[in-house]
């Protein structure tokens, strides 16, 4: 199901930010700045079992740490109309529900064949970030299937019982 709540998301500008493993938040610190400055909301969800101490970091600049029990509930939960981060194959997974994705650049390559392979975007830099941002805020339904079908294939289906019970078990 392609996101239905297209102007509802559009209108709350919620971004989700993926808490990653083995990357120097101070890297993605400029994007997650820019972010904030430009008036988006922004939610955090943590990697389960990762330990990083982000927790000043986010207080001081106000952004939500969620604490859904999976990804998929994160999405609909906060109303996610974009979700960020630098490696996670939830990076490619957020389309199956019809929610765009982006890497920001770090580092930290081990997600490469992401961008290489041309499934997910990847922002080198802060200064064409919101430019991307506004521009995936502004896909239709039209245009967030032609690329879930691009990472997923034309007869992707998704079941949110059988998706979320292959993610608890790992």
């Amino acid at each position: 199901c392609i996101r239905d709540r297209l102007k509802d998301v559009q209108e709350k500008r919620n971004i989700l930010w993926l808490g990653e493993s083995n990357i120097e938040y101070k890297e993605i610190t400029p994007f997650i700045d820019e972010i904030i400055e430009n008036g988006y909301n922004l939610y955090f969800k943590g990697k389960p079992g990762n330990n990083n101490n982000l927790s000043d970091f986010l207080k001081n600049r106000n952004i939500s740490i969620d604490n859904s029990s999976s990804f998929f509930e994160c999405l609909t939960t906060n109303n996610i109309g974009l979700v960020v981060g630098t490696h996670s194959t939830a990076l490619m997974e957020s389309w199956i529900v019809g929610v765009p994705s982006l890497a920001l650049k770090s580092s930290y390559d081990y997600g490469s064949h992401l961008w290489e392979d041309e499934l997910i975007e990847i922002c080198e830099d802060k200064s064409s970030l919101n430019k991307t941002i506004i521009a995936y805020f502004g896909m239709n339904s039209k245009q967030l299937h032609i690329v879930r079908n691009k990472i997923w294939g034309n007869n992707v289906c998704f079941n949110k019982n059988k998706t979320v019970s292959i993610l608890v078990q790992q």
